[in-house]
């Protein structure tokens, strides 16, 4: 009889069987929970991210300039004769730029009183869109002088601040009538208003 009872059952107050409470528990949808959100969104950030990212890379990614490795390449012969030709005919160039955006240039060297007319290339370390292209016109003795189309210090007409540093290259309007010579150069006009131009490069004064 001691035994019987002990091992009996406890009566339930409320006259319900144990885990009622949670067998009946109403469970809510996935969709309404923080976990699985959570879980979702962290890897969709991270594609997101990726795709904007190559978007970007590729929708303002930098230009290259014309006178790549490549192309220097194919045509080194053509250019090796061409500073050959300045040398032997001593070709210097000085080049003043002012704050008006035109340029003046005083040209010395043998065999060149019949050029009217230079072609000054100026080209954009990175962005193909901001190169130009100069023709200065004979005005006096060895004195050219030209106009820039656009301003090479301050802001371009991209909006964006100008570069200053650029890649020169000088060489007669019509190379194949009065010398097939050209002088090649960089300029930083941040520091310096003037360059020199010769066979061997560039001396900025």
């Amino acid at each position: 009889m001691i035994s019987s009872h002990i091992n009996a059952p406890l009566p339930n107050p409320q006259g319900e069987r144990p885990g009622h409470d949670i067998m009946n528990t109403p469970r809510q949808p996935w969709f309404t929970q923080f976990w699985p959100w959570f879980l979702i969104i962290l890897p969709s950030v991270v594609v997101v991210a990726a795709i904007a990212t190559v978007y970007i890379a590729i929708k303002h990614s930098d230009e290259l300039v014309i006178d790549t490795y490549y192309k220097e390449g194919l045509a080194i012969n053509q250019q090796l004769s061409q500073n050959q030709q300045a040398r032997q005919q001593a070709v210097v160039a000085k080049i003043y730029l002012n704050p008006s955006m035109d340029l003046r240039l005083q040209l010395t060297g043998e065999g060149l009183a019949q050029i009217n007319h230079l072609q000054l290339r100026l080209q954009h370390p990175t962005t193909e869109a901001l190169d130009q292209s100069v023709v200065l016109t004979r005005r006096d003795g060895e004195w050219f002088e030209g106009r820039l189309g656009q301003p090479l210090l301050g802001v371009n007409h991209l909006g964006a601040p100008s570069q200053s540093r650029w890649y020169l290259t000088l060489q007669p309007f019509h190379s194949e009538e009065y010398g097939n010579w050209r002088l090649k150069g960089e300029w930083d006009m941040s520091k310096k208003t003037l360059i020199t131009l010769w066979a061997k490069g560039a001396l900025e004064k």
